[in-house]
């Protein structure tokens, strides 16, 4: 074998094996997706009119703060900081939940976790468990998806949920502070947004869970 071919041999051999590692490099990085989300002013405008809505006011003791998601392979996990430590009151009392628009290709998801209410999509959910659910785009029923893991601790909510999403584009905090303040008529009120995308000059689409929720316990 004369010299030059046996450089040749070596060289093709480097490089393929460069090659090798490269696209293994790729293939193990290439399904993760992440980003975080920020939080944003906001203007929520009634479809019923301005001469049919009144005010009422109730302390928000917590905002969404801050939250950041990662989809690696098929799993998403998602973690939701508040702006500050849920107090035992506030948690024996009162009801609120996550509200996440995602999106899958031409999906919107909705990510879905709450304490102390459930969605009645599925009413048997628990505080341990999410779930993503398929917003439909026509007058067809909503579809659970999937279902997922959930903790929650101090200031922070910790999801992770057998999907994949391509964004997250925008999160709602839903909160009534008690379960008679809700039959009473203040119902699950929007208190905080975090914002993945601008929304349009005009605001944005509220996209959330079809059919309301139910406490848990009823």
């Amino acid at each position: 074998m004369t010299r030059r071919r046996f450089v040749s041999i070596v060289a093709a051999a480097g490089l393929t094996a460069a090659g090798a590692l490269g696209l293994h490099l790729w293939r193990a990085n290439a399904p993760a997706q992440h980003g975080v989300l920020a939080r944003e002013a906001s203007y929520l405008k009634t479809d019923e009119g301005f001469d049919n809505t009144r005010p009422v006011k109730f302390q928000i003791p917590f905002e969404l703060d801050r939250l950041e998601w990662r989809t690696d392979g098929a799993q998403t996990a998602l973690t939701v900081r508040f702006t500050k430590p849920v107090s035992p009151q506030t948690l024996q009392e009162a009801g609120f939940c996550v509200e996440i628009v995602a999106r899958r290709g031409d999906d919107a998801l909705i990510l879905w976790w709450g304490h102390n209410i459930s969605p009645k999509i599925a009413p048997d959910l628990t505080d341990t468990q999410a779930i993503a659910v398929i917003h439909p785009t026509h007058p067809t029923k909503e579809e659970v998806v999937a279902y997922g893991e959930a903790s929650f601790a101090g200031d922070t909510v910790s999801l992770r949920l057998p999907t994949v999403i391509d964004r997250v584009d925008v999160a709602y905090l839903r909160y009534a502070p008690s379960k008679q303040a809700s039959v009473e008529g203040c119902g699950m009120q929007i208190v905080s947004i975090l914002s993945g995308t601008p929304p349009s000059p005009w605001g944005r689409r509220v996209l959330s869970i079809q059919g309301g929720y139910r406490w848990r316990g009823e």
